[in-house]
């Protein structure tokens, strides 16, 4: 079903290289997926989505740093009430595991 809803470009050089899936319809929820390697190891995912009703207009990117943590970012727009950008992060730690 979506296997042609979205464009596929990558740029690149010696090290880095990014590749973007990008929706051809822009009332498709997710609009964008990224993925950013270095050396070719994922270095970061990100994950963009849109939604637009006559209640709210809704932005939010996820980011995915392997083994680093996460960050949301969500800009929404409701009917009732003022615009608000809302942004949680997460950073990974780890710990070594001791019974």
């Amino acid at each position: 079903a979506y296997q042609n809803a979205y464009d596929v470009n990558t740029d690149s050089n010696e090290r880095l290289s990014i590749t973007r899936f990008t929706a051809k319809d822009t009332t498709l929820e997710i609009q964008e997926i990224s993925i950013t390697r270095r050396n070719r190891n994922v270095e970061m995912m990100e994950i963009k989505t849109r939604k637009r009703s006559i209640w709210v207009d809704r932005d939010q990117v996820l980011s995915y740093l392997p083994g680093k943590g996460y960050n949301l970012r969500i800009a929404e727009d409701y009917v009732w009430s003022s615009p608000r950008i809302t942004e949680i992060m997460a950073t990974l730690k780890r710990q070594q595991y001791k019974p």
